[in-house]
C-alpha cells in the first residue's frame, strides 16, 4: 500500500450533509488510514496521512464501486501494494455490483472497510450521480494513457516535482478525479485550465489544479526555459503546494516586442495554463534610464509620448498570447511609473540605500563587463538595478508576487530584487532566468539582416513572420518546435520523426504553427497560401510584402539598382549593383542581367503590381499608386 502525504489539504468542494433516512445516490471521498507495523510491537507508528479514494453508493447506501490511484508495474500493468521507482501510476476501479468499466490487470479486491473516515461530496438522483461518476471514469481512462511515473513510496501528496519526469501518487489521482467528477460537472470548461477532447466530445481538464501546478516547473525544464533559479528545490515545493504570482518585465523601447522576447511570453502562457497568476511589468519609468544588462553602450532616452505609444503597442501584442483581466488566472499589465515616479530620491536613499552593496553591484556581469572593457557607464544606468529590485519589493508588498522571471542577462538585477525583498519583507521570494537563445549560426533570436522579427502585424506581416520560421536552419527546427510550438509529448515525437524524414515539410508545419499562435489561424492560412503560391506555383500571394511607389516616379524609367535602394530593399545603391551582378535580382520572375536596366510602368501588370525577388527567399510586390 503506498504511503500518503503529510498534511493532506482541505476539500475545496461544498460538502452536503446526508439525512440517513433519505434515499439518495452519493459519491464519497474515503480515507484509508496508514501506519507502519513494527515487528513484535502491537502498535503502529502513524505516518501523518492516508490513501484517499472514491466510492459510489446506491440509493440504499450500498457501495457500487471504488476508484483508486495506485502503483502498477510498468511492464505488466499489475497492481503493486508498495510503489517503487520505475512504477507507473494508474487509476484502478473495483466494482462491488457491476462489471468494471476500466479494464484492470491482475486482481484487486478494493480497500473499502467499515469505520473508515469518509466525506460525502456529492448527492443526487441516480442520473446525476452517474453523470459525475462517468466523468471520473473518462478522466481515469485519459490519465491511464499517460503512463505517469509513480512517486517513490507515494509519500508526498503531489510527487517531488523536481525531476524531469511527471510524477504523482494516489492522492494526486484522488484530487484530480474530484476536480473532474465533482467541481466541473456543471460547466463545459474551467478558466485557466488546459482542456483536452476525449471520447464522446466531453471537455475535461487533464490534471486538475493540483497536478497542473505541479507540472509547471517540469514543463519549464522540458521546454528548455529554465537556466538559473535562486532556489529551485524550494520553488518547486511552493508551486506544487498552490498558486503563485509571478512577473516578467519588458522595457517599452518599441511599439512591439520581437521574437527575442518570445520565450518569456511563452512562459507567461504557461503560468496561465497551469493555474498561476502572471503580472507583466512595462518599464515606463525604467525605460527613461536604460538597462545596461547585455549592452555595450547606453541607449537613447525616450520621451513620455513615445513611452505611452509603445506601452499601448506592447499590450496589444501581448494580448494575442495571454488573457488580461482581473480574474484569478488572468494577467495584469502594470506600468512601473505608477510607483517609481512617485519616489523621492532622498527618501529612497534613506529607506533603501543601506540594503544595497556597491561591492556586489560592481561584481554583476551587467556592470563588470562594461567596466572591464573600459566602456562608459553612466550613474544613471548604474541605478537601473536598484529600481528593478524595488519593482520586485513593491510587487511583493502590493500583489503578493513571489517570483520574478527574466533573461539570463537579468540575473544580477533579479538577485538584487530577491535579496531586497527578503530583507525588507521577510518574505520567501524567488528568481528564474531563461537561457540566451541563439540560432545554430550563433545569431540572436529575433534579429535578421533585414531588421527585427516583430510580433506585431503592423510592423511585420504574418507572411514575413511565417517566412522567418520557414527559413530557419535545419539544425534549429526540432529545437524551436520544442520551445515555441506547444506540442504535447506525442505531437513532439511525431514532429521529430517528420523532421528526420522530410525537413522541408517539418519547417512548413513549424512556421504555420508558430504563425497561428502569434497571428491566429486565418493569417497563418493566408501566409501558408502565399508561400505556396510564390515558391511552388510562381504566382503572387495575398500576403506578399507590398511597397507603394508613385506611378510618375517610373514615368521616364529608373535604373534597377536605384529602384531597389529607393524602395528600401537594399541599404545602398552599391549593394543593389552587387546583387544584380551576382544574378540575385528578379523582376517579374526574370533575372536582371544588366545593372543599367531601366524599370518603367510598363513592367506593372493589370493590378499595377511589379513582382521583385532578391535571392530565392525574399519576394515583394511593388504597387504603383
Amino acid at each position: 500500500m503506498p504511503l500518503a502525504a503529510q498534511g493532506v489539504i482541505n476539500q475545496t468542494v461544498t460538502l452536503k450533509l446526508i439525512d440517513q433516512e433519505t434515499e439518495l445516490y452519493k459519491i464519497a471521498l474515503r480515507e484509508f488510514s496508514l501506519g507502519i507495523q513494527i515487528p513484535f510491537i502491537s502498535w503502529k507508528i502513524p505516518v501523518g496521512g492516508a490513501h484517499l479514494f472514491w466510492v459510489r453508493y446506491d440509493e440504499k447506501g450500498n457501495i457500487i464501486d471504488e476508484l483508486h490511484g495506485l502503483s502498477c508495474d510498468k511492464t505488466t500493468g499489475q497492481f503493486k501494494p508498495i510503489g517503487w521507482s520505475g512504477d507507473i501510476l494508474k487509476v484502478i476501479q473495483y466494482s462491488h455490483k457491476e462489471q468494471n468499466t476500466i479494464p484492470n490487470v491482475g486482481k484487486f479486491y478494493g480497500l473499502y472497510e467499515s469505520g473508515q473516515k469518509e466525506t460525502i461530496v456529492k448527492t443526487g438522483n441516480e442520473a446525476e450521480i452517474t453523470v459525475c461518476w462517468n466523468k471520473a471514469l473518462q478522466a481515469a481512462v485519459k490519465l491511464n494513457s499517460l503512463n505517469i511515473n509513480y512517486e517513490l513510496f507515494g509519500y508526498k501528496l503531489y510527487g517531488r516535482g523536481d525531476q524531469n519526469t511527471q510524477e504523482g501518487n494516489s492522492n494526486s489521482i484522488a484530487y484530480t478525479l474530484e476536480n473532474e467528477a465533482v467541481e466541473n460537472t456543471n460547466s463545459q470548461s474551467v478558466e485557466g485550465n488546459t482542456m483536452v477532447e476525449v471520447a464522446g466530445g466531453v471537455q475535461l481538464n487533464l490534471f486538475g489544479p493540483m497536478l497542473r501546478r505541479y507540472m509547471f516547473i517540469r514543463e519549464l525544464k522540458n521546454r528548455g526555459f529554465l537556466y538559473q533559479c535562486t532556489d529551485l528545490e524550494r520553488l518547486t515545493e511552493v508551486t506544487n503546494r498552490g498558486k503563485i504570482v509571478a512577473y516578467i518585465g519588458f522595457d517599452c523601447t518599441a511599439e512591439s516586442l520581437h521574437v527575442g522576447s518570445l520565450m518569456q511570453i511563452m512562459i507567461l502562457r504557461l503560468l496561465q495554463q497551469y493555474g498561476h497568476k502572471a503580472i507583466v511589468i512595462i518599464g515606463g519609468a525604467t525605460s527613461k534610464i536604460g538597462d545596461p544588462s547585455g549592452k555595450d553602450t547606453a541607449r537613447n532616452a525616450l520621451t513620455k509620448e513615445e513611452i505611452t505609444k509603445n506601452i499601448d503597442g506592447i499590450k496589444n501584442t501581448l494580448a494575442k498570447f495571454i488573457k488580461f483581466g482581473n480574474g484569478a488566472d488572468e494577467a495584469l499589465l502594470i506600468d512601473n511609473a505608477q510607483w517609481l515616479e512617485a519616489l523621492n530620491y532622498l527618501d529612497f536613499l534613506r529607506d533603501f540605500g543601506s540594503f544595497f552593496s556597491v561591492n556586489r553591484m560592481l561584481s554583476m556581469d551587467s556592470v563588470r563587463l562594461r567596466l572591464e572593457r573600459e566602456q562608459h557607464m553612466s550613474f544613471l544606468e548604474f541605478n537601473y538595478m536598484l529600481l528593478q529590485a524595488y519593482d520586485f519589493y513593491y510587487l511583493n508588498k502590493e500583489y503578493n508576487c513571489s517570483l520574478q522571471i527574466g533573461g539570463s542577462d537579468q540575473w544580477g538585477n533579479i538577485v538584487m530584487g530577491v535579496d531586497l525583498t527578503k530583507k525588507l519583507r521577510g518574505q520567501e521570494v524567488f528568481g528564474i532566468t531563461t537561457p540566451l537563445l541563439t540560432t545554430a549560426a550563433g545569431h540572436k533570436m529575433g534579429k535578421t539582416a533585414g531588421g527585427a522579427v516583430w510580433l506585431s502585424s503592423k510592423m511585420l506581416s504574418p507572411y514575413e513572420y511565417y517566412q522567418y520560421w520557414r527559413n530557419c536552419l535545419d539544425q534549429d527546427v526540432v529545437r524551436f518546435a520544442k520551445i515555441y510550438a506547444e506540442f504535447n509529448e506525442e505531437q513532439m515525437q511525431q514532429f521529430t520523426a517528420l523532421a528526420i524524414s522530410d525537413i522541408n515539410n517539418a519547417k512548413k508545419q513549424l512556421a504555420f504553427t508558430l504563425t497561428k499562435i502569434c497571428h491566429g489561424n486565418q493569417d497563418a492560412e493566408l501566409a501558408l497560401e502565399t508561400a505556396t503560391n510564390v515558391f511552388e506555383q510562381g504566382q503572387m500571394g495575398a500576403q506578399l510584402p507590398t511597397i507603394d511607389i508613385k506611378t510618375e516616379r517610373l514615368g521616364n524609367g529608373i535604373l534597377a539598382y536605384e529602384l531597389l535602394h529607393e524602395v528600401g530593399l537594399v541599404s545602398s545603391k552599391s549593394e543593389g549593383r552587387r546583387l544584380i551582378r551576382g544574378k540575385g535580382v528578379k523582376i517579374n520572375d526574370q533575372v536582371v542581367e544588366d545593372e543599367s536596366m531601366m524599370i518603367d510602368k510598363s513592367f506593372a501588370d493589370e493590378q499595377q503590381v511589379i513582382k521583385v525577388a532578391l535571392g530565392k527567399k525574399k519576394h515583394f510586390s511593388l504597387r504603383l499608386t
